[in-house]
């Protein structure tokens, strides 16, 4: 099955039926299985936009991001980035992600060689495509670090032991703009840092997309980052787009169970009569093991509205008015997600 949501313009990023497995040994050591970590997924971003991908821990939306990013390619399905497809496995697939795609990290300490400078650690996108010589690296390098509020003069021989949570991701940050990429995948980009610092990355992050033109792959299980950066929100479960759609449609009036639940869990501070403050919806059991997903919905098991059909087919992504889609045989109507809280 193919979850192909509607993008309102040409997308920068178009990713179609994208699965990913893996092979591990079960325990015991006795022979191995398939890990279903992302199963046919579909997701279109328009240039300029961010998208951002929510769930559980396990839900496999850092799985999703990397598949993007070919760490490692997706087992089958295709990845375009500016009408380009880098999903392959080749040496051409590989320099053409390189050129058109970054990541940044959730810990970029863990991300960086600690005995190289951060003149070495931001050049090393460019080293990596071949690009330019030493005296054009290292002026590229350093319009990089000037766009995320670091002075070349005092930053490019340091240390990543001589900075602080919020320099490093920064730098983190430059590294990836080196190479002025069409797309920039955000995994968990501020949940390392102090909120204090938060806030000024997250600023940050919004004024180089708009002065740029970069498109963001969000990955988050923080939504009220999401809420703050993402034009449009999908929600993953045990490898499966649940629901997608603008972030404000999204948290105002969620249509599938599992991302109304998500949405519960934001504390509410003013009041407000939205998602996060329709009562917390407590889901019951624990998520299944993505070795033997459920059959149907995967999300049924922890599911209220469950019902037979939900065991025997697999829902599509049925977009409505807007482009807000839920694969959902049972969606919720709007406030119906306070039913679901005392269902809870």
């Amino acid at each position: 099955m193919t979850d192909t949501p509607q993008a309102s313009q040409d997308p920068l990023l178009l990713c179609e039926d994208i699965v990913q497995e893996f092979r591990v040994r079960r325990r015991g050591g006795f022979g191995t299985a398939t890990v279903s970590a992302v199963s046919h997924v579909s997701v279109a971003v328009p240039r300029g936009q961010t998208y951002a991908i929510v769930g559980e821990t396990g839900s496999g939306k850092s799985t999703f991001a990397r598949s993007v990013i070919g760490a490692p390619p997706p087992r089958a399905g295709r990845v375009m980035v500016a009408g380009q497809a880098i999903s392959g496995r080749g040496r051409a697939a590989s320099r053409a992600r390189g050129r058109l795609v970054q990541m940044v990290f959730q810990d970029p300490m863990s991300a960086m060689d600690p005995q190289w400078t951060v003149e070495q650690i931001v050049a090393e996108p460019l080293r990596a495509q071949g690009r330019e010589g030493g005296r054009q690296r290292r002026a590229r390098v350093a319009e990089a670090l000037d766009m995320v509020g670091l002075s070349p003069a005092r930053f490019a021989g340091r240390k990543p032991a001589e900075l602080s949570g919020g320099q490093a991701q920064r730098v983190a940050i430059a590294r990836a703009l080196a190479v002025r990429p069409s797309l920039v995948i955000l995994d968990e980009p501020v949940t390392a840092l102090d909120v204090s610092v938060q806030a000024e990355i997250l600023r940050l992050l919004g004024r180089l997309r708009r002065e740029l033109g970069l498109t963001y792959l969000l990955i988050s299980h923080d939504l009220a980052v999401v809420r703050s950066l993402a034009d449009q929100t999908g929600t993953m479960y045990l490898g499966r787009l649940c629901e997608t759609g603008s972030t404000e449609d999204v948290f105002t009036a969620p249509k599938h169970p599992y991302t109304a639940a998500l949405l519960s869990s934001i504390p509410s501070v003013n009041g407000r009569a939205d998602a996060a403050a329709r009562g917390r919806i407590r889901l019951r059991g624990e998520p299944p093991s993505p070795l033997n997903p459920p059959s149907g919905c995967r999300f049924r098991t922890r599911c209220p509205y469950a019902q037979e059909i939900c065991a025997q087919q697999a829902p599509a992504l049925a977009a409505g008015p807007g482009g807000h889609a839920a694969a959902c045989h049972f969606p919720l109507a709007a406030g119906t997600a306070a039913a679901a809280a005392a269902a809870g």
